[in-house]
């Protein structure tokens, strides 16, 4: 929809809102929080609070719910839909997930403190400005969001690096016309989701927003057609006995039961098969599906060309990025909070950002704790490299060629097996227990924690017990970890400390090390503190939460008090006590805080800065 109908929808709503409520809603368009620039902010006249980021839907009632209310639910601050008309069926539904709304009929739902609005009597009428009819044609989208666009962009979505490919090998990957494709990456270019004009200088910008405006129009516009039917069986585990078989008939999992695989998040009540655009009838037969239009099983055939997308063994799932639409496509609840996971999941992507020895290294150790049900994550410099420098392009501060894993084991045995499968990959064990070297001659740290550890989290390597570690926070940790990808061919995701996660484990590393070996964990700690803002996200929530005032309007303390809050949000008993102990015991310091000290390269010019910043963090982790 172009801003012109955008604002006249808007401009109705408000009209409507003020006739039937007497209440006066102002606009503030373009209003900047932090780095982020919001499309519309409302207000309601009279009150500081609440306020409102607003999205405007033309034939809301048309279009997918459950696409639609993530859209409205991932805007920055508390999102309200504004429509041409919210029926009543829909009202109910936005009410139960409070999400305000207004439209140009006077519909009103509003429930945010001091105020209670709710116009549900109003019915739908035509819309009416200056006593001229507004005309509304179906919204022209180009080429690129029709049936046959949808597929390059799909294409495009998957991997970027097709944008800088020859137009016939997008053509074939995407299986359409050769002309289709420099359409739609003409109608990209003015939508302004490329940048760059010239052949392979190509990229994405505006991602997420490309990647919901896709979802929607797949839905409403590519699936349908793509529709077979719906189906039931008997065993309502048929699924589960399964499985992965179903590749033997060329077929994959969408939707719930390919979400609970990915994310182990879902029960599956619905079950969502993807055929091959040939064939399915051996499916039917052998797993006795009897078409029932109230089945439990949708059946859709594949648009894209598996051939060219996934040259190695059939994966049993389908792209989380159809697994996504899916799940919003049902507009459950449940569902679209697993479609938010499964997107986390995939928001960072390693692939061509990382070098080839690193990814292998990767994938080989999830290998190891996949056979051996060992949960792991990546810690140390490299997932602070990960989390900020491939995923927002921050600077490197300090390089390391090291690797280190945290792997959380029932016991010392188990440890042993994984060792031994490294050394059968080629690895070499060292005089220390936890370090080996890798074929290519960079060092691996495999860091146990689990059921070895004692109440005080410090374990001791057998046999003597010589080697002592502490790893509390390693849970924490584990528990609150990132999903990356890391390949696609087959998908894989390894999990990765949060910064959070990693400030725990920094600031009791820092404590634990001798003196002349913890420089490294300050600078961490500085990098960490100094790097929280990158995240948009947590720069809208200074200003929703008023922190940034606190701070004289100062983002660096705020958003250290934000990482202070959300490291002590996940912070076990025995490790926010001992955190707060090591900051307390710094800051009580005469002579200078030997952590801020350590965490400056050069100490006159940095040190009240970074001060300041722990300070922030140490207000946040405290309460």
């Amino acid at each position: 929809m172009d801003m012109e109908k955008e604002q006249t929808i808007l401009d109705a709503a408000i009209a409507a809102v003020y006739r039937t409520t007497g209440i006066r809603l102002k606009v503030h368009p373009e209003i900047k929080k932090g780095n982020r620039i919001l499309d519309t902010e409302i207000t309601v006249e009279g009150y500081k609070k609440p306020r409102f980021t607003v999205d405007v839907k033309k034939w809301a009632q048309q279009a997918n719910f459950g696409a639609m209310i993530n859209q409205v639910q991932q805007l920055p601050g508390k999102g309200m839909l504004a429509a041409d008309y919210v029926n009543p069926n829909m009202a109910d539904r936005l009410r139960d997930l409070e999400i305000p709304y207004i439209d140009t009929v006077g519909n009103v739902y509003i429930n945010e403190k001091p105020l209670y609005v709710l116009v549900k009597t109003a019915k739908a009428r035509t819309l009416e400005t200056h006593n001229a009819k507004v005309q509304f044609k179906t919204r022209g989208q180009g080429r690129a969001f029709n049936p046959t666009g949808l597929k390059v962009v799909y294409e495009i979505l998957i991997n970027e690096k097709v944008l800088n490919a020859p137009y016939r090998e997008i053509a074939s990957k995407a299986d359409v016309a050769l002309g289709t494709v420099g359409w739609v990456i003409n109608d990209l270019k003015q939508a302004n989701y490329l940048i760059g004009i010239l052949p392979k200088k190509r990229r994405l910008k505006n991602r997420k927003q490309l990647l919901d405006k896709w979802v929607q129009a797949y839905l409403e516009k590519l699936r349908p057609k793509l529709f077979v039917g719906t189906y039931r069986v008997d065993d309502e585990y048929w699924w589960k006995k399964l499985n992965y078989q179903i590749t033997k008939y060329d077929a994959q999992w969408g939707g719930e039961v390919a979400a609970a695989k990915l994310t182990g998040y879902l029960k599956p009540e619905e079950a969502i098969v993807y055929l091959p655009k040939n064939g399915g009838d051996e499916l039917f037969r052998e797993q006795r599906f009897r078409k029932d239009p109230t089945g439990n099983i949708h059946v859709f055939r594949a648009f894209w060309n598996r051939e060219a997308n996934n040259p190695h063994d059939i994966l049993d799932t389908v792209d989380p990025m159809i697994v996504y639409a899916d799940l919003l496509g049902t507009g459950d609840v449940r569902n679209i909070e697993a479609g938010r996971i499964i997107y986390q999941m995939n928001s960072i992507n390693l692939q061509g950002k990382i070098d080839q020895p690193t990814i292998e290294l990767f994938k080989l150790v999830n290998r190891i704790a996949v056979t051996l049900d060992m949960p792991y994550l990546v810690v140390g410099a490299t997932a602070r490299d990960i989390v900020y420098h491939y995923r927002f392009g921050t600077p490197i501060r300090r390089a390391t060629t090291d690797t280190d894993f945290g792997v959380q084991v029932r016991s010392w045995e188990e440890l042993a097996s994984m060792s031994a499968m490294l050394v059968s990959e080629g690895f070499k064990s060292t005089e220390s227990p936890h370090r080996f070297i890798c074929p290519n001659n960079t060092k691996l740290d495999i860091v146990p924690f689990g059921s070895i550890q004692d109440e005080k989290a410090n374990i001791s390597w057998p046999p003597n017990g010589d080697v002592e570690m502490n790893v509390l926070g390693f849970q924490e940790a584990l528990d609150n970890a990132f999903q990356v990808k890391v390949d696609n061919c087959p998908t894989v995701h390894i999990p990765v400390a949060s910064p959070q996660g990693l400030m725990l484990l920094k600031i009791i590393a820092w404590r634990d090390r001798p003196r002349d070996m913890r420089a490294r964990d300050a600078l961490d700690i500085a990098y960490l503190l100094e790097h929280y803002e990158q995240d948009q996200d947590i720069v809208t929530r200074l200003y929703e939460d008023n922190i940034v005032e606190q701070y004289g309007y100062d983002v660096r303390l705020g958003c250290a008090h934000l990482l202070g809050i959300d490291a002590g949000s996940i912070a076990s008993e025995s490790t926010k006590k001992r955190i707060t102990g090591i900051l307390g015991q710094n800051f009580k310091l005469e002579d200078g805080n030997l952590i801020v000290e350590e965490m400056c390269t050069n100490i006159d010019a940095e040190y009240e800065i970074n001060l300041a910043k722990l300070k922030a963090f140490s207000d946040g982790f405290g309460k």
